[in-house]
């Protein structure tokens, strides 16, 4: 943290500046994880449907198309 001379409402901003800084760096990790879990399990899904005739499937009424066996897209 800064130094200790700063005014009682400097140093609520800096506090408040630490935790934002603090909070996007937090977020910033859980989305780095996250698109990697997202990766993973778009290649385990694209594993399991080559081979097979399934071009699409609906889940939870979302409708999940495997083009061409290597990408999925949502509609």
């Amino acid at each position: 943290m800064a130094e200790n001379t700063n005014s009682p409402q400097q140093e609520q901003f800096l506090q408040t500046l630490e935790n934002f800084v603090r909070r996007y760096l937090r977020v910033r990790d859980t989305i780095k994880e996250l698109n990697k879990e997202k990766k993973d399990l778009e290649d385990a899904i694209i594993q399991m449907v080559e081979g097979t005739d399934i071009d699409h499937i609906i889940v939870d009424g979302s409708v999940v198309e495997f083009e061409n066996k290597t990408k999925i897209k949502l509609k």
